[in-house]
């Protein structure tokens, strides 16, 4: 006699696991370069804030976070790019 074992799949709907960059797949190296990117905006961010005499932390954050931003958005463009040639 044989059994049938249900499939293995869950049974309420599937969630996706959130992705900061869809087309690049980073290894340490990669993690760290995009580390060393967002570092090296921080610290033109906390310049420009210094230069214009603004207060440090946001100007700070705000270099940091627009060179990501800019990164995903580039990656993102990418991607879209690389899903309408095929």
């Amino acid at each position: 006699m044989r059994h049938r074992y249900a499939g293995y799949r869950p049974a309420g709907p599937r969630v996706r696991a959130f992705r900061l960059l869809r087309s690049a797949h980073l290894n340490i190296a990669g993690w760290s370069a995009i580390l060393a990117l967002c570092l090296a905006g921080a610290m033109l961010g906390y310049l420009i804030g210094r230069l214009l005499q603004l207060s440090r932390e946001p100007s700070t954050a705000a270099g940091a976070l627009s060179v990501l931003a800019m990164l995903v958005t580039f990656d993102r463009r990418r991607h879209a790019r690389t899903q309408r040639e095929q």
